[in-house]
């Protein structure tokens, strides 16, 4: 049902990024229209990674345990956390295959994607699109990029905890929010 979900967030995704995109490139843009869909598609991003934290299978915070539970030694550790960070995003120390090995999984989502995605939106907003610059864009959003993978998230306090709580629990909640997702 997790993975069932997943897919359903990520299919409405795409409306709403297709929504913002289009309202980026009209003539009438407004920030406040480009705000308002950023903070849909951010809302959107969250209550994934809500229904993504309910189950360890789909959790950040088991990986990055499983990376390091294999040595005591605290450098090592530290290691292997950036080096499975590095593996689901970057793909490299500069983004040569980025996202190639990316997930879904709750606490990357939250504490990976969507703040990409609120520095793409506030760019959207700082910059007409006809001064649109992607090596720009690229720029900032590496250097965010840059500083998760060498482990400045607290992803695995976060999401710990919140494994506990029911899928059930969070699909209702999901529902009655984005119930246009749901085809109600």
């Amino acid at each position: 049902m997790t993975d069932i979900t997943r897919q359903v967030f990520s299919n409405a995704f795409i409306g709403i990024y297709t929504s913002l995109i289009n309202a980026y490139a009209s003539p009438n843009s407004t920030n406040e229209t480009l705000s308002s869909i950023g903070t849909n598609l951010v809302a959107l991003l969250r209550t994934l990674d809500s229904v993504l934290s309910t189950n360890p299978t789909f959790s950040l915070s088991t990986y990055l345990s499983e990376a390091s539970s294999s040595t005591e030694n605290a450098t090592l550790q530290s290691i292997y956390k950036k080096d499975l960070r590095n593996q689901i995003t970057l793909w490299g120390p500069n983004g040569e295959l980025n996202d190639y090995a990316s997930r879904s999984w709750g606490g990357l989502v939250n504490n990976y994607y969507v703040p990409r995605w609120e520095i793409f939106i506030e760019y959207l907003k700082a910059v007409p699109m006809q001064r649109y610059n992607e090596t720009e864009l690229k720029s900032r959003l590496r250097d965010f990029e840059r500083r998760w993978v060498r482990g400045s998230g607290n992803e695995t306090t976060v999401h710990r905890a919140q494994v506990s709580v029911e899928l059930s629990d969070v699909l209702e909640e999901a529902a009655g929010t984005w119930s246009g997702v749901f085809g109600k």
